[in-house]
C-alpha cells in the first residue's frame, strides 16, 4: 500500500478535492456568509435565496 499527498489524489478519480470558502454576501438580504467557490449556486443561510457565481 502506497500513501498519496492530496496533490496526487486529486488526479485520481474520486479523490480527494480542494474547498475553497470565500465571504459573500448575499443578492437579497445582504447577509454574508462564507461559500464554497466549488460550486455556481449557493443558497444563503439567512435567506435562503439562491446565489450564482460565474467564472
Amino acid at each position: 500500500m502506497k500513501i498519496l499527498e492530496d496533490e496526487k489524489l486529486e488526479e485520481v478519480a474520486g479523490g480527494v478535492k480542494k474547498i475553497q470558502y470565500v465571504r459573500v454576501a448575499c443578492i437579497k438580504c445582504k447577509a454574508v456568509f462564507e461559500a464554497d467557490m466549488s460550486k455556481t449556486k449557493v443558497k444563503c443561510p439567512a435567506c435562503n435565496t439562491v446565489n450564482s457565481f460565474a467564472g
